[in-house]
């Protein structure tokens, strides 16, 4: 009795956080992050306040979970990101499809001053799922190269959105395969 108590519990708390999330993202596509409250996202998820702030502190902190959930979700997508120096151009087409599968609710959360963090926010989660399963991985010279990969992927991929992205992606794998060739040779 007890267990099936629980599962009823669990689902209304998921069902609570879905309708939290649900309706935050529809906020979220009209409005700044700044401009929505709790109270108009607790009406349009048929919710109380309390019941927002028993599973969240702020505005701001539901949707700093909810990005860390969307990017995490995309580097959980790659099988084997330790290997982004080893191969990149494997690595890093992984990446870009993990990302832009999820273009268009990464757009909606990271909108407005928010852009501006995402592919930091990125590469942080990134480092810490390779650090984590591997911490001798994590060198100076390791971690620079991730950045520059990551960075620059991302800018390079942003920067050229509209044209092929198998196109973008064995650019990048050259040009980084060239440059770790001469990195390791130095």
């Amino acid at each position: 009795m007890e267990k099936e108590s629980n599962k009823k519990t669990d689902l209304r708390i998921i069902r609570t956080t879905t309708n939290i999330k649900n309706a935050f993202l529809k906020l979220r596509s009209s409005k700044s992050l700044e401009r929505i409250t709790v109270k108009e996202l607790s009406d349009l998820a048929l919710i109380n306040k309390a019941t927002f702030y028993m599973h969240y502190k702020d505005i701001y902190d539901l949707s700093s979970q909810m990005e860390d959930e969307i990017l995490r979700a995309a580097i959980n997508d790659v099988p084997h990101p330790e290997e982004l120096i080893k191969k990149p151009q494997e690595t890093i087409y992984q990446l870009t499809v993990a990302v832009v599968s999820r273009q268009p609710i990464i757009d909606i959360l990271f909108s407005g001053n928010r852009h501006s963090i995402l592919i930091d926010r990125y590469e942080e989660l990134f480092k810490k799922s390779i650090y984590s399963k591997y911490p001798s991985y994590h060198t100076l010279n390791n971690d620079i190269i991730i950045s520059l990969l990551i960075q620059g992927s991302f800018h390079a991929h942003q920067e050229h959105r509209e044209a092929n992205m198998n196109e973008i992606i064995d650019i990048l794998g050259e040009l980084t395969a060239n440059l770790l060739e001469k990195f390791e040779y130095q």
